[in-house]
């Protein structure tokens, strides 16, 4: 398994590797950084998403505001990574070589939920 933050080094080590084995498949997932940078500015997303649709709710039912009971923050996690299948290529053996090895990346996503509970104040 070759695992890399460098897309350019990546696909030419690649390359270079398909001379001599064969390249079943390319997956690409977001580092474990990026994850959590992620999920932390979804948190802070959701969780102010969830508080103004507390107090809608609550002025909807003519009350004055809400006190939080319970909250419930969960990360999903990605979706499934993208695949990239490889193409047929014929070439000669000095272009094989040389060549880097043709990797095009996808999109992931990061999910976060909030629910809750909220007793309505007068």
């Amino acid at each position: 398994m070759l695992e890399s933050k460098d897309f350019t080094a990546a696909s030419k080590l690649a390359g270079k590797m398909s001379e001599s084995m064969q390249v079943g498949s390319v997956t690409f997932s977001l580092s474990p950084e990026a994850q959590r940078a992620a999920e932390q500015k979804l948190s802070t997303q959701a969780i102010a998403s969830f508080k103004q649709k507390a107090q809608s709710s609550a002025q909807a039912f003519g009350y004055s505001g809400y006190a939080i009971r319970e909250v419930n923050i969960g990360h999903n996690g990605l979706s499934p990574r993208p695949v990239m299948m490889m193409a047929a290529r014929s070439m000669s053996a000095d272009a094989k070589m040389s060549a880097p090895m043709g990797l095009e990346a996808g999109t992931s996503t990061v999910t976060v939920n909030v629910s809750g509970s909220v007793q309505v104040n007068r």
